[in-house]
């Protein structure tokens, strides 16, 4: 018994050491990703379009204003056509994301930088003390985005011209097969008075939106941008 309490206070400290490393250090580890998309009918002037995604910064959870600071420049140097971004800008409040407007106000793209809601942007994890209270929050997250740059996509199409062509970005609310998570998501809606086009991309933070919706409703999307599922990257 002696050997197995000494075993689980072993195991219990190196989860611990692990989580705070986590934490403390690989949180600001970034990775970039570099995926070649095939589409057979892309536009001519599309040819080598270079977007550059991120997702699910919840900016609650940063320290430090410095590796936001890298990453974004890490971001530019990347020279993207276009940037998007996929939700979960913050953990609960729209106020975390306030002091690291000017660092993401210099994300740039000729194209544009857009941007969608995640489940933690709805402030869902708070207890408001009025329903009032949580549009406000929401409220202020769009105006945030607003003062950056960014366009936020709420269940609405912009159309993206590139010489004598143009793409359809299709930006939804959160949508989840886990009905916990909100299933604000209208695709139809979002796509409104435009015609499909020779290359439409959706924006949609959760993944689960494409394998039991977009694939089965939706299968002229081209392309579908998810984040979400970064589960246990701290």
């Amino acid at each position: 018994e002696h050997w197995l309490f000494k075993t689980g206070i072993t195991f219990s400290l190196l989860a611990f050491i692990l989580l705070m490393y986590g934490v403390l250090f690989g949180v600001y580890r970034f990775k970039v990703y570099d995926e070649q998309v095939k589409i057979n009918k892309l536009p001519p002037s599309f040819e080598g379009l270079r977007i550059v995604q991120i997702s699910d910064l919840h900016l609650g959870s940063w320290i430090s204003k410095k590796p936001l600071r890298e990453a974004v420049t890490e971001i530019n140097n990347l020279y993207p056509d276009m940037v998007v971004f996929t939700g979960d800008m913050v953990n609960f409040t729209s106020d975390e994301a306030y002091r690291f407007e000017e660092i993401l106000k210099s994300v740039k793209a000729p194209l544009g930088v857009y941007a969608i809601l995640g489940n933690h942007d709805y402030g869902d994890y708070v207890s408001w003390p009025d329903s009032l209270a949580k549009q406000r929050n929401l409220f202020a997250l769009g105006q945030f985005y607003n003062r950056i740059g960014w366009r936020l996509l709420r269940n609405e199409s912009v159309v993206i011209y590139k010489g004598s062509d143009s793409l359809l970005l299709i930006g939804v609310e959160n949508w989840s097969v886990k009905k916990l998570y909100g299933q604000k998501g209208d695709v139809k809606k979002a796509i409104g008075i435009h015609k499909m086009m020779p290359l439409e991309i959706l924006l949609s933070h959760d993944p689960s939106h494409w394998q039991f919706e977009i694939t089965k409703d939706f299968s002229d999307i081209d392309l579908t941008l998810s984040g979400h599922t970064h589960g246990f990257q701290m």
